[in-house]
C-alpha cells in the first residue's frame, strides 16, 4: 500500500490548555480518511534534516477537512516547544494517517478507555467516534492526572456527559492542591473498585509505558482477558 502523501497544513488556533499543554486545529489542503485512534506525522526541516515526530489525532474523525492534536511542551524536544508556540495561519507539514491503535469490531456492550495525560487524545477520538455515531455500547473515561489545572478539557467531558446519556467521566488526580470530590490517587487505585469482570468490556489504554503496564496488570488480576485489553504507548 503507498504511503499517504504530505501536505501542508495551516495552524486555525492553538488553544492553550495549560502552560504546557496545548490543542492545536489544524486545517488540511486534501481532506484526511481516517480512523479514531490513528496518527499522524510533523515534517520540520532543521538545520537541512528532516525531522518528524508522531501525533495522535485527537479529533472526531467525521471531521475530514481538519485534525486535532494535543501537544505537550517538553523543554528538552526539537519540536514540541516549536508546535506549543505555534501562531495562527503558521504552516505546517504533515503526513498521515498511519497506525493500527483503532477500535474493535463488533463493539461490545462497555467501552472502557483510561488515559493520563495528554495520552487521552487518541481516546478523544474514539470517543467521539462512538458518540457521533450513536453506537450501542456504555462509553466510560477513566482520565488520571496530578493537578487540578491537568484535567484537560474538562468542559467538555461534562459536556458529554450532559448531552448522551451512555457516556461518563471519572477524574482521578494524584496530587490534588484543594479539597475535591475527584478520586485521589492514580488510575490502578481505583481501577478494581470501578471495574469488574466482564467478557463483554473492550479496554483501550494510552499513556507512559509504566502506567500502562500497571494497569494491565491490575485488569488482569481482575480476570480481564488480555484479548480485551488494546494499547498505545507514548514518551
Amino acid at each position: 500500500m503507498a504511503l499517504p502523501e504530505p501536505q501542508e497544513a495551516i495552524v486555525e488556533f492553538n488553544k492553550k490548555l495549560t502552560s504546557e499543554t496545548s490543542l492545536i486545529r489544524l486545517k488540511l489542503q486534501k481532506p484526511i480518511d481516517f480512523r479514531s485512534g490513528q496518527f499522524i506525522q510533523t515534517i520540520t526541516l532543521l538545520d537541512n534534516k528532516k525531522i518528524r515526530r508522531s501525533w495522535s489525532i485527537a479529533s472526531s474523525p467525521k471531521n475530514k477537512e481538519y485534525i486535532e492534536l494535543l501537544i505537550k511542551k517538553y523543554e528538552k524536544s526539537l519540536i514540541s516547544p516549536m508546535l506549543f508556540k505555534a501562531n495562527q495561519n503558521d504552516k505546517i507539514t504533515i503526513q498521515g494517517p498511519f497506525g493500527f491503535f483503532t477500535l474493535i469490531k463488533p463493539y461490545k456492550k462497555e467501552t472502557v478507555f483510561i488515559a493520563a495525560g495528554v495520552g487521552v487524545a487518541p481516546l478523544r477520538s474514539m470517543i467521539y467516534d462512538l458518540l457521533e455515531n450513536n453506537i450501542d455500547t456504555k462509553v466510560t473515561l477513566i482520565f488520571g492526572f496530578r493537578t487540578e489545572k491537568d484535567y484537560l478539557l474538562e468542559d467538555e467531558w461534562l459536556n458529554l456527559e450532559k448531552k448522551y446519556e451512555n457516556f461518563k467521566i471519572i477524574p482521578v488526580i494524584s496530587r490534588p492542591e484543594k479539597n475535591t470530590e475527584f478520586f485521589k490517587g492514580h488510575v490502578t487505585d481505583f481501577i478494581p473498585k470501578i471495574i469488574k469482570k466482564s467478557d463483554d468490556t473492550d479496554f483501550y489504554i494510552c499513556g507512559p509505558n509504566i502506567m500502562i503496564a500497571d494497569t494491565m496488570k491490575v485488569l488482569e488480576l481482575i480476570g480481564i482477558n488480555k484479548k480485551q485489553i488494546h494499547i498505545e504507548r507514548w514518551q
